[in-house]
C-alpha cells in the first residue's frame, strides 16, 4: 500500500451490510437499457473476499455498455500537483476484453475536470493488488473513485483505500 495520508472512503472493504440493491457508502451507476431490463447484478459477496468477511460483486446478465460503483471523495486544498494513489484487492471471473477496471475522476467547479482508469483485467484471475496513481490538477475539489465493468463476465473489489503523499 502506497505510505501518505489516508483519505476517507465510506465502507472500503465493503463490510457494512446491504440494503436491497445497494453497497452502503457506494453509489451504482449503469447504462440504461430497455425498460425493465436489469443489466448488472451488483451485491456483497460473503463467499469471495480478501480478508475480510464480503466483497463487491459485480456481474453483466445482458449485454449493456457498462456499470459503475464509485463513490464521491473532497480532495485536501493542498492536494494540486501530487499524485493520489486509489489501490483496491481485484478478481475476476469470464471478464471479455473490455475488463474490468478502476478509475479516478477529478472534479472542479465546473465539474469533471478529467478521468482516468486502470488497465482492464479480462479472463479468470484470483485477487490481485491494482493501484491508479493519478496527479491532481490545479482546482481539483473531490475525486470520484470506483469500479467499472465494461464487458461480460464478473468483478469483484475488496479493500480500497485513497492515498496522498
Amino acid at each position: 500500500m502506497p505510505v501518505g495520508r489516508q483519505l476517507p472512503l465510506n465502507n472500503p472493504g465493503f463490510e457494512e451490510q446491504a440494503a436491497a440493491e445497494s453497497i452502503p457508502g457506494w453509489e451504482i451507476e449503469e447504462h440504461v437499457g430497455p425498460p425493465g431490463e436489469v443489466a448488472y447484478e451488483v451485491t456483497m459477496d460473503s463467499g469471495a473476499s480478501f480478508g475480510s468477511s464480503q466483497s463487491l460483486r459485480l456481474t453483466r446478465l445482458t449485454k449493456q455498455v457498462y456499470a459503475l460503483v464509485h463513490q464521491t471523495v473532497p480532495v485536501p486544498s493542498d492536494a494540486a500537483g501530487k499524485q493520489l494513489t486509489f489501490s483496491a484487492r481485484l478478481k475476476t471471473r469470464d471478464v471479455g476484453p473490455d475488463g474490468w477496471v478502476m478509475m479516478v475522476a477529478m472534479n472542479g467547479a465546473q465539474g469533471c475536470m478529467g478521468r482516468v482508469m486502470s488497465k482492464p483485467l479480462t479472463g479468470t484471475s484470483g485477487w490481485q493488488r491494482v493501484d491508479l496513481a493519478v496527479t491532481i490538477r490545479p482546482g481539483t475539489r473531490s475525486v470520484d473513485v470506483g469500479f467499472l465493468l465494461l464487458d461480460s463476465g464478473t468483478g469483484w473489489a475488496d479493500d480500497a483505500s485513497l492515498t496522498l503523499p
